[in-house]
């Protein structure tokens, strides 16, 4: 996007654009396109912002558009750095650097592009020598509190930040930025303040809402978590040009908690899906209803004292896949091979899976159909019995040449005294005795 624009295009202003103007244009720009969502078109927007709201940057900015060999190098590696081309960009820069060693612009350009070449080192000598010569430009700032923030120097990065905001009270990307940094140093009042004195600075944004809805996740502080998605949605009823957006933010807050709270992730695809019915929204929001009533289950299951922990472990385990999106190899495979070559303490597990809790038993169909379909077992050749059990040694962590073939066996379900089966039906902890027999009289 934006190939070749000028910072003028980029913000859609006229060349004479007055300062307030151009500031209009940026708090409308950057509502549009968010840095979470779209962080290349953030910098470029960011970028032409700071450069036109500063007189001195943007007098050296006119006279480079003048220059047609240094505007070429600096569109050269605009175009690189737009692509995630960082090291490419660099050829450009020191090109234009040559012709123009003084060039704020374009050392500017060069540190940004170490920042993500994680040379941080280089790139702050590069902001605190700019910062010597310009002690009154709030972007060197910020982007020295970047670098800092990226180097893991958080204190010292929350003070860039500050600094920054010194000089540029309204710069988003500098609340923003401050808000994180608080909260990364684990001082979650002030980094919460940070942000919503950046929404009454700058106005309502996703990017201050997401971070709100972070640290309410972390904080696991429901109320506070749904009155800020409210805050988030509410920016759609006022703003029909952000409904897009506004969906991709829940989208993303319902991927970071629909593993601890799934219901609340359903229902926030749900409001996603109606804000934008994109084909990847209803497909996530129909994998998550599916994990909000496989958990349910799941917790019913784990109460069962008539279900073996073997198997109870097994269907944890596929529903962690299906939560994580991991389709990659089964862990549990070897373990379900040893279960299916000595399932006897297992088939009554089974049976009260698909009776009891059919969207489980779909879960992992084939292979309990497969362990009720051969109760006296599955033969495998001795070599691929010592491969199985080779298999379960190394998950366990143990020496899979140290383990006699007879020392790995499925444990009997332990003795249970109230379960909901009849008195003369086999008893669930697998022995094949009757119940009345078995663990009822225990």
């Amino acid at each position: 996007m934006w190939e070749n624009a000028s910072h003028y295009e980029i913000l859609g202003v006229g060349a004479s654009a007055g300062v307030q103007e151009i500031k209009k244009a940026y708090f409308g720009a950057v509502r549009k396109y968010p840095p979470e969502r779209w962080p290349e078109e953030f910098k470029r927007i960011r970028e032409a912002y700071v450069t036109l709201s500063n007189p001195e940057r943007r007098r050296e900015y006119d006279d480079g558009q003048e220059n047609g060999t240094i505007r070429e190098y600096l569109g050269e590696a605009h175009e690189a750095m737009d692509e995630q081309r960082y090291q490419e960009a660099l050829a450009p820069l020191q090109k234009a650097l040559e012709i123009s060693p003084g060039s704020r612009v374009a050392r500017g350009m060069h540190a940004l592009c170490l920042i993500q070449l994680e040379a941080y080192e280089q790139a702050i000598r590069i902001y605190k020598k700019l910062i010597l010569e310009c002690p009154d430009d709030p972007v060197f700032y910020y982007t020295l509190g970047e670098a800092l923030f990226r180097q893991g120097a958080l204190k010292q990065a929350s003070e860039a930040f500050e600094a920054s905001l010194r000089l540029a009270p309204d710069d988003l990307a500098s609340w923003v930025q401050l808000g994180y940094c608080y909260f990364r140093l684990d001082n979650n009042v002030k980094a919460r303040a940070t942000l919503e004195k950046c929404l009454e600075v700058c106005g309502e944004n996703v990017s201050v809402y997401l971070r709100l809805i972070q640290m309410d996740t972390y904080e696991d502080n429901v109320d506070w978590l749904k009155r800020d998605i409210r805050r988030l949605e509410k920016l759609a009823e006022d703003d029909p040009e952000m409904r897009e957006n506004v969906a991709w933010s829940l989208v993303r807050t319902a991927e970071s908690i629909r593993e601890r709270v799934p219901d609340l992730a359903a229902t926030l695809l749900g409001k996603a899906k109606k804000l934008n019915p994109d084909a990847e929204i209803k497909q996530l929001h129909k994998e998550t209803s599916l994990l909000q009533k496989l958990y349910k289950s799941e917790e019913r299951l784990r109460k069962d004292p008539a279900i073996h922990s073997w198997i109870k472990d097994l269907v944890s385990i596929e529903i962690a896949r299906i939560a994580e999106g991991y389709d990659g190899p089964e862990n549990a495979a070897p373990m379900q091979k040893l279960m299916l070559k000595e399932p006897a303490n297992l088939l009554s597990s089974a049976r009260r899976i698909k009776e009891e809790y059919p969207d489980l038993f779909k879960l992992l169909r084939k292979f309990l159909q497969t362990l009720l379909d051969n109760p006296a077992g599955v033969v495998f050749s001795e070599s691929d019995t010592r491969q199985i059990y080779r298999e379960i040694a190394l998950l366990d962590g143990l020496n899979p040449d140290g383990i006699p073939l007879d020392e790995v066996y499925i444990p009997p379900m332990p003795r249970v005294k109230t379960v909901d089966v009849g008195r003369n039906e086999p008893c669930p902890c697998g022995s094949g005795k009757k119940y009345k027999k078995c663990c009822l009289g225990a």
